[in-house]
């Protein structure tokens, strides 16, 4: 008997102790689900439910506050713990239904994000295609059609930009010649190399070598040479009044530069219409601004005979009287008559010049 007394006390001592750890154990599984809840709560709800209520099931604190809170009698220790954990068995499956919501969601996301991003690029490779277009030269041709095509804009842009026209005519000799000038409104003091919006704009023809091919109906495949558009703040235009104005030769380009009572015109550029106009190095064109007179010197021409220098055109001096035209309808009319004829004779060697290689080219036998 004294055994058996000795054995019980042992088991209950054991029991006392093992249900000891069993509360500690308990008590720290439970902080580790809260703390797991807490976690879920951010990521997912049905998970966050899971742990939570795990949580409370095995909670010796919370199941002793939540049963005193409904102070009822009949609510067991078993009934608390079910109901907890069909709770959250509950969280758990839905859980589960969220994983798949989240999946469905990220794949519907990613799947737009790839369909943006075709369309993105689709965009991007027709912008691309769509400016590579626009940036394509145009060939001389085209540009020259762009010229002819731009007439009634460009008289418009020269007729509004224009400060003087004036009409100088010989003083001698053939009453006929005489040069219409022409300065734009803008500054004059010095215009070297002038690249301002109100220079005037006049057809030229520009000859460039074009590959010797003919196409199958006989013309040529490229031709090269073009009318294009020059453009300067004064024009010089030789006109004979005895017939009617070509603009084809002499119709000069110019810089100008203002000194006191004098105009001083810089004839570098290349001039307008079929012929192409320059003066020589040593040549000047100049305007007295009191006197309305047009001073037009050609240096002389020398060359070299036995190691002697001698002259072969002298110098030559052409003066002409300039009066201005005031009145806007001849001003018009004048300045319509000068891009005409500027772009008439362009054209006129723009064709001759395309007939002449194309027949040398259909006369080849061998």
């Amino acid at each position: 008997m004294k055994l058996y007394n000795q054995l019980k006390s042992e088991i209950i001592k054991n029991w006392q102790e093992m249900k000891k750890d069993r509360s500690l154990m308990l008590k720290n599984l439970s902080k580790g689900l809260f703390l797991f809840s807490a976690i879920a709560f951010i990521f997912n709800f049905g998970y966050f439910i899971f742990f939570l209520f795990s949580g409370l099931a095995i909670n010796e604190k919370a199941k002793k506050f939540i049963i005193e809170k409904l102070n009822k009698k009949n609510f067991s220790n078993k009934k608390y713990i079910g109901i907890m954990l069909s709770i959250a068995f509950l969280g758990f499956i839905f859980s589960g239904d969220s994983d798949d919501a989240n999946k469905n969601i990220t794949k519907e996301a990613n799947k737009n994000i790839t369909k943006e991003k075709a369309t993105a690029s689709s965009s991007a490779k027709k912008q691309k295609t769509t400016s590579e277009k626009k940036l394509k030269p145009l060939s001389a041709t085209e540009e020259t059609t762009v010229v002819l095509n731009s007439r009634d804009s460009n008289i418009n842009h020269n007729f509004e930009n224009l400060g003087v026209l004036l009409e100088c005519s010989l003083k001698r000799n053939n009453a006929n010649s005489k040069y219409y000038v022409g300065i734009y409104n803008g500054d004059t003091s010095k215009t070297k190399y002038s690249k301002s919006p109100k220079n005037f704009k006049f057809p030229g023809f520009d000859y460039n070598k074009s590959p010797d091919v003919l196409d199958s109906n006989g013309f040529l495949k490229d031709y090269k040479s073009k009318i294009e558009i020059r453009t300067a703040p004064t024009f010089i235009f030789y006109s004979d009044s005895s017939k009617k104005h070509e603009g084809s030769y002499l119709q000069f380009l110019a810089d100008v530069e203002t000194t006191g009572t004098k105009y001083t015109f810089d004839v570098k550029i290349p001039g307008a219409g079929g012929e192409g106009s320059y003066l020589g190095r040593n040549d000047e064109l100049t305007l007295n601004r009191t006197t309305g007179e047009l001073r037009k010197y050609n240096a002389k021409t020398e060359g070299t005979r036995d190691g002697k220098k001698y002259t072969i055109i002298p110098d030559m001096y052409s003066y002409y009287q300039c009066s201005a035209i005031s009145n806007d309808a001849n001003k018009k009319n004048i300045m319509e008559m000068l891009y005409d004829g500027t772009q008439n004779s362009s054209l006129k060697r723009y064709n001759e010049l395309k007939k002449s290689i194309e027949k040398d080219l259909k006369s080849v036998k061998f």
